[in-house]
């Protein structure tokens, strides 16, 4: 089975996976498909994401479970951006939304503005 596996500085692995049955509870809550939601990167999206992604291996994975995992994720070092970039994006090639192609491009996208706003 296909999964993003991330590990924090624990040691500790979490695996994300967006499966057909959540995909389809995300856009029934949200009313919107994800390419849409994902144009709001709000922390409310991010963590209704997280749930999503968590689902497929822990069914009763609640809101509150993901806020306990985006204050871990970010206790781990990493920063909203790097939520979007290290797990929800990478999450989507595996879960077949995106292809590694397109998401290369859009990480090179996303470099190039970094290094616009430093200029």
């Amino acid at each position: 089975m296909n999964y993003n596996t991330i590990t924090l500085d624990n040691g500790k692995e979490i695996n994300f996976k967006l499966n057909s049955k959540y995909s389809v509870e995300l856009e029934k809550k949200t009313g919107k498909g994800i390419f849409e939601i994902l144009q709001n990167s709000s922390l409310t999206t991010i963590i209704t994401i997280l749930i999503y992604m968590r689902r497929w291996e822990v069914p009763n994975f609640s809101q509150d479970n993901a806020y306990e995992l985006y204050d871990e994720l970010i206790d781990n070092g990493y920063s909203m951006e790097d939520i979007l970039i290290k797990v929800i994006y990478p999450t989507l090639v595996v879960s077949g939304f995106l292809k590694q192609g397109e998401l290369d491009d859009l990480l090179a996208e996303i470099e190039d503005r970094h290094n616009k706003t430093k200029e």
